[in-house]
């Protein structure tokens, strides 16, 4: 039957009202405490700067009191389920009926044979049917509590759209910090730029408020530059704004060190500074460009010269780089004359970093998240100089201190050296300038197979056959890119090989002409004798027969030399000094009386494959005479050694004349 299809039609739409009515009026305070929680999460979280564990502690409480609330107020509407029977009772008792309606609505849903008679059936359904056209199904249903909660809704849910429309930045950085991330909300004070020690640690656009960790040397200062923005009156901000650098350091021990405003003149000295020191090392190539020296002295030119910035890195390497860097430092120079860059910038700085430390920029109403500048040790160099002397002084024992980087070498010994270090740190680069009297050299280090660890110069360095004195400096840099403190300077010297010391001696030196006297002789150098040679030079004397006739005596004077080798071909130096004797037969140089005859000793010294230098001795002059001129010299010394030996003796004695 349909006679009731209006009914039903009715009664489906009564209870589907109901059931939208107590859903919204369910969820309204849901939503409600939900937006104020958010508001009460956002307030706390903006005024204490929570962390992300605090975060976490405050989303279990504000999950706890949506619980409850939804417990409280949600929960008792949402279980309820009503049925068409249970809403069709519910108009009957706000019509104050009889039971016709329900029992209608049954007939019509069931056969007719299961309820009796057929025509009772009838009656009551079509009295139910005229009755559904006179009454109002959805009269009684009440809208109070729905009203104050979704009104309470609007109101809270207007009052968030116009925050969220007010302060879009706060709305979109607590939706990340509710989510646990790190963003900061906006502030005055904007955060440009972060370097340290010539390192960008933080980009606005990059990193936001979050620094990288970075890297600096241990015992070396680290120089911190802040770049800051003000939306608002910069300059005046600018001229009252104060910071501070916080440091932790691993043991747990903090300290503040205070931020410095830089000002624009400050910053104008240190890229005149720069550009004179770049022209400086395009004059002399000993003055080098290196990040430490730029990280002490000319922190802020990676702000206010950023193009000259990469040039400058490559200074101490490419000399090419150091003219690129200065043409940049003068145009940005002369941009500054006319209108200064508009940059606030602030230094804070640690005069040594002793430890890894955890630090943190606080400045205006703005601050960074803590990042970690870890210290790493300098690279601790050993240099190893071994000499290795030419050939021929190969016997000679080393006279250099194991750790002397000033050597005393002779002409055209080898030196090598060898770098390494102590303390297990790898080195990436190694580099020597070798500059001599006129000339100067680069060379690189290797590092050798043979030896892990171990850097060696090329066999074809100035060093190979020492010929002059030679100044070095070894630059290195380990695989940190870190450089010791100061280059390893060292200066090679020539040392004089001496050369050979010659002496004769001879005890008469009155001889007749056919005697044979004996001429001893001395000899010694640091490396060996290769020659001796005695010269001999005879000067005659002729008389002649016709003055002897005339009894005038008349004479002519001829000379002749030779040279007799003495001893073996070279006398190596572990037999040095050496002595020895020469018997000299004058029989046979045909001498008269009146004839001399002087003998001076050349002494080779050897010198391997090198020219050898020689020394003469002083001269010994005989004087040719008969046996009668002998006996009277020898008397003569005898005399002249008995005064000798009388006048010692006195002194020995005392005995003297007296005034």
């Amino acid at each position: 039957m349909t006679e009731l299809k209006r009914t039903r039609n009715q009664v489906r739409a009564l209870r589907r009202r109901r059931q939208l009515v107590r859903w919204s009026t369910a969820v309204a305070p849901l939503v409600t405490a939900t937006l104020l929680i958010l508001a009460a999460f956002w307030l706390v979280d903006y005024v204490f700067h929570l962390d992300a564990p605090q975060r976490v502690v405050m989303w279990g409480v504000c999950s706890l009191t949506i619980g409850w609330i939804y417990w409280r107020f949600a929960k008792p509407l949402l279980s309820q389920h009503e049925s068409e029977v249970d809403v069709a009772l519910l108009v009957e008792q706000q019509h104050q009926l009889d039971s016709d309606l329900v029992a209608a609505m049954q007939f019509d849903a069931a056969p007719a044979v299961t309820y009796g008679s057929p025509d009772l059936q009838t009656a009551v359904v079509q009295q139910a049917a005229d009755l559904s056209r006179r009454i109002n199904f959805f009269e009684g249903l009440s809208y109070d509590q729905f009203a104050r909660r979704t009104a309470a809704l609007m109101i809270v849910a207007l009052l968030a759209a116009a925050a969220c429309l007010t302060f879009p930045g706060h709305v979109r950085v607590f939706f990340d910090r509710l989510l646990l991330g790190a963003a900061h909300y906006p502030t005055q004070t904007v955060l440009e730029k972060m370097a340290v020690n010539g390192h960008m640690t933080l980009t606005r656009s990059t990193h936001r408020t979050q620094p990288e960790d970075c890297t600096s040397a241990q015992g070396q200062p680290v120089n911190l530059i802040l770049q800051c923005g003000l939306p608002e009156s910069p300059g005046a901000a600018a001229s009252s704004m104060t910071g501070e650098l916080r440091l932790v350091s691993t043991d747990g021990s903090r300290r503040t060190l205070p931020l410095t405003r830089l000002s624009a003149d400050a910053r104008a000295a240190q890229l005149d500074q720069v550009a004179e020191r770049l022209q400086a090392a395009l004059d002399d190539e000993t003055i080098r460009v290196d990040g430490r020296w730029l990280n002490a002295s000319a922190p802020t030119v990676q702000f206010d010269a950023p193009q000259a910035w990469p040039h400058l890195q490559n200074a101490g390497e490419d000399r090419a780089a150091v003219q690129q860097a200065l043409d940049e430092i003068r145009r940005a120079r002369d941009a500054w004359n006319d209108s200064p860059p508009a940059l606030h910038l602030f230094q804070g700085r640690v005069d040594r970093l002793m430890d890894s430390v955890e630090y943190q920029v606080q400045i205006g109403d703005a601050w960074t998240d803590p990042a970690r500048i870890e210290m790493i040790p300098m690279p601790v160099v050993t240099m190893d100089l071994h000499v290795i002397p030419p050939a021929y002084a190969a016997v000679e024992p080393s006279r250099q201190p194991a750790a002397s980087r000033q050597v005393s070498v002779l002409e055209g010994s080898t030196v090598q050296i060898s770098l390494g270090t102590a303390n297990d740190k790898q080195l990436a680069s190694a580099s020597i300038r070798i500059a001599g009297k006129s000339t100067s050299s680069r060379w690189d280090f290797s590092p050798s197979d043979e030896e892990p660890g171990v850097w060696r110069l090329p066999a074809e360095t100035p060093l190979h056959r020492v010929r002059e004195e030679l100044a070095f400096e070894v630059q290195v840099r380990d695989v940190d890119g870190l450089q010791p403190e100061s280059p390893l300077r060292g200066f090679v010297r020539i040392r004089t090989d001496r050369p050979p010391a010659a002496t004769m001696e001879l005890v008469h030196r009155v001889v007749v002409p056919t005697a044979t006297p004996i001429v001893g002789y001395r000899v010694s150098d640091d490396f060996g004798i290769s020659q001796l040679l005695l010269h001999l030079s005879v000067q005659r004397t002729h008389n002649g027969s016709d003055a002897e006739d005339l009894g005038t005596e008349t004479t002519s004077n001829s000379e002749s030399t030779r040279e007799i080798p003495l001893g073996a071909d070279w006398l190596p130096v572990n037999q040095l000094p050496h002595r020895g004797q020469f018997p000299l037969d004058l029989a046979t140089l045909e001498l008269s009386k009146g004839d001399q005859v002087k003998l001076t000793l050349e002494a080779f010294d050897y010198r391997g494959n090198d020219a050898p230098k020689s020394t003469l001795s002083e001269a010994i002059v005989l004087d040719v005479s008969d046996e009668a001129g002998v006996l009277a010299a020898i008397a003569e010394a005898d005399e002249s050694s008995e005064e000798r030996l009388s006048e010692v003796i006195k002194e020995q004695l005392g005995i003297g004349d007296t005034q």
